[in-house]
């Protein structure tokens, strides 16, 4: 990669000079740079030393109801390519969750009493951006980002894990399993861990308990979760996760449902509703 490095920085930097500075997604990608200076998460390198360091290529990604999410592509300037690991990522999908649901209403089948159940999600804040890298990639990782306003390509070095490089994926998920590892065998909570998604089920009359342990837990640790907004909805026997809804309103006689969310439905139906229409007429 040293020897590469050269070529392949001058590649990124020359495919950047070629952007459009009036594209509304270029704009807001540098916006959102500026705020993650701002914030400390980055750090802007004005030596312009391309023979140095390795660059990752830094653009904006529109998602839903407009918001923009920028990706470090440390691919394209070899950096992931560099990586190499031994153990296998785990992540604790929906099939996880299912899982748990069904281990816990099985328990009705021993002749315990089941009592009412709830649930809820935590998210992350930033999450990728709460947790430092080491020194030594510190020095070497440049981020080359398009600026609109000077028309020049920036370059900016990284104090937090730059979401789109591999190293960050394995970084990140070895602390995600490590804290609801903490929470499983400590406090004995009934959670699931998906990279910075964590689902929490318990007892009706455990919900005060529960929400206070899950907060402390965090707060001990020093990490950052959604408290206001969308995202910080309290216990209920309804609640997301994952991209879906989970439903607990007829836990007491072993039921529990997931299934697609209500904006999830609509849009399917709006798929199928396009794929009718176009063979009605032909297309």
């Amino acid at each position: 990669l040293r020897k590469l490095s050269r070529g392949l920085n001058r590649s990124i930097v020359s495919q950047l000079s070629g952007e459009n500075d009036d594209d509304p997604t270029v704009q807001q990608t540098w916006e959102k740079t500026l705020e993650e200076v701002s914030l400390g998460y980055i750090w802007h390198d004005e030596s312009g030393d391309l023979d140095h360091v390795f660059l990752a290529k830094r653009f904006g990604l529109q998602q839903k109801a407009g918001k923009l999410r920028v990706i470090d592509d440390c691919s394209v300037g070899g950096i992931n390519g560099a990586l190499g690991v031994v153990e296998k990522y785990k992540v604790h999908a929906l099939d996880e969750t299912a899982a748990f649901l069904t281990w816990m209403l099985q328990f009705s089948q021993k002749g315990i009493e089941l009592e009412g159940m709830s649930g809820r999600t935590y998210d992350m804040k930033h999450a990728y951006k709460q947790y430092g890298i080491a020194e030594a990639d510190r020095k070497l990782v440049r981020l080359a980002v398009r600026n609109p306003v000077d028309h020049t390509v920036a370059l900016f070095g990284i104090n937090s894990l730059p979401f789109g490089a591999s190293g960050s994926v394995g970084g990140f998920l070895r602390i995600s399993l490590a804290v609801w590892y903490i929470g499983l065998v400590m406090f004995r909570l009934a959670w699931t861990a998906y990279f910075d998604d964590y689902t929490v089920f318990c007892r009706d009359m455990l919900i005060s308990n529960t929400s206070k342990t899950v907060d402390n837990l965090f707060d001990l640790l020093g990490i950052e979760v959604a408290r206001e907004g969308s995202k910080a909805t309290g216990f209920s026997k309804q609640f997301k996760s994952l991209g879906v809804e989970l439903d607990l309103r007829d836990f007491c006689r072993a039921e529990a449902r997931i299934g697609h969310t209500s904006e999830r439905r609509e849009e399917i139906g709006a798929v199928l509703d396009d794929i009718l229409r176009d063979r009605k007429s032909g297309v």
